[in-house]
């Protein structure tokens, strides 16, 4: 924890630079460290302290003192329209939006509310396991449409989609773009598409964008729903600032609905399920990151995207065994180990073991993970080195 308090102080140029010990802090991603010596580069959050114009905000609401019930204040969404306005080019109205705490819970509401138990929802693999999981816990039927993976690069199969979205009982599509974990950006074409087949089809569109402002030169995010309001129509779209700001702990996601219809029975599951109040932190963590976080959000990109190179240019040169899969956008580098010999928990474990670095296994991901292990080199530069050497030298061991 020492770390930790004293990184507070540090001069912000050095932000990205500093290490923080989250050991023993309720991290999820360093929950499963026991040892010292490990480091944990596998959960989807960022080594690095939370934006600090967000940091700023939550300090002031912290030393206030009182924490009840909290409600989305005059302006909330302000911030997030002009952000959409200004990064994207895409015009939404404030009745559009609504809360949920978190991305995943959005787009479980969307699964019960557009769908019966039964019912077909298609997602692309390999794909962030809780897209399945809420899927099947709410007794409907996951149907996959695996990318093609060919020469170290991701396609979409849309004659494959095509068929799954005409089954009658094909519902909804969940877009996960940019796409955890392969972090392909999917192009105007490919997004035009996607939203043909599912309008030929009347299939929903549950669009996954919560990492859409981590995306590298030259590729650019585009709101699925921006392509055209007959899109936006059957089109919900789930963002979040917790992935760009890296403050997922305080659980707040935002849902862009310009269908009235869909937006009525879209707010009914959350009355149901009490999911409309927003965490007190988030309300005001919120604005200040759409409002104010500009400028350290195009620092960490930059920062980001200097440490995808490094690594990219650390395996070409000492791990043979690994073909890296250039990320168009996330913080997330998807590694194929084919030429291991090794797949699924068993890379994890072999990591683990003979290096001390816990990644996560790609078998998490589906069947079509299981040659590949998903590294987040979104920490400081130290850490990600010694992440590499580390690596290198357990496998050229075990040659």
């Amino acid at each position: 924890m020492g770390n930790l308090l004293i990184a507070f102080g540090v001069d912000m140029s050095k932000k990205f630079d500093t290490v923080i010990d989250r050991r023993n802090t309720s991290s999820m991603k360093w929950a499963g460290v026991n040892s010292e010596q490990t480091i944990s580069v596998g959960v989807a959050d960022m080594d690095f302290l939370t934006a600090d114009v967000v940091v700023e905000e939550v300090r002031k609401l912290a030393e206030f003192g009182v924490f009840g019930y909290s409600i989305l204040s005059e302006g909330y969404y302000s911030s997030f329209i002009d952000w959409c306005a200004r990064r994207y080019d895409w015009q939404v109205k404030e009745e559009w939006l609504s809360y949920t705490p978190g991305v995943i819970a959005g787009m479980g509401s969307a699964v019960r509310a557009f769908s019966e138990v039964g019912d077909h929802v298609i997602f692309q693999t390999p794909a962030f396991y809780l897209l399945n999981e809420l899927t099947v816990t709410n007794d409907r039927v996951s149907v996959r449409n695996p990318l093609i993976y060919k020469d170290g690069v991701y396609s979409i199969d849309f004659d494959d989609l095509e068929q799954k979205a005409s089954h009658p009982k094909a519902k909804i599509f969940m877009l996960c773009n940019p796409q955890n974990p392969s972090g392909r950006v999917y192009t105007r074409d490919e997004l035009v598409k996607i939203a043909d087949i599912c309008l030929r089809h009347n299939v929903l569109i549950v669009s996954d964008e919560v990492h859409c402002d981590m995306v590298y030169q030259p590729h650019k995010h585009i709101p699925i729903a921006s392509l055209s309001e007959a899109v936006a129509d059957i089109t919900i779209s789930c963002l979040s600032p917790t992935k760009t700001f890296n403050m997922a702990g305080l659980q707040i996601s935002v849902n862009v609905i310009s269908n009235p219809d869909l937006r009525a029975r879209f707010a009914k599951d959350l009355l149901s399920r009490d999911s409309k109040r927003p965490n007190v932190f988030a309300n005001i963590g919120l604005k200040a990151a759409y409002g104010k976080g500009e400028a350290w959000l195009d620092e960490a990109i930059d920062y980001i995207q200097g440490n995808a190179n490094y690594l990219m240019d650390f395996v070409e040169k000492n791990i043979p065994e690994f073909k890296v899969v250039k990320p168009e956008g996330t913080y997330l580098i998807w590694v194929d180990c084919s030429k291991t010999g090794m797949q699924g928990m068993q890379l994890k474990e072999f990591f683990l073991k003979n290096a001390n670095v816990l990644v996560s296994a790609g078998s998490e991901y589906g069947p079509e993970g299981d040659d590949f292990i998903r590294i987040n080199p979104a920490c400081p530069r130290e850490m990600l080195v010694q992440v590499m050497e580390r690596m290198a030298s357990a496998i050229a061991a075990a040659r």
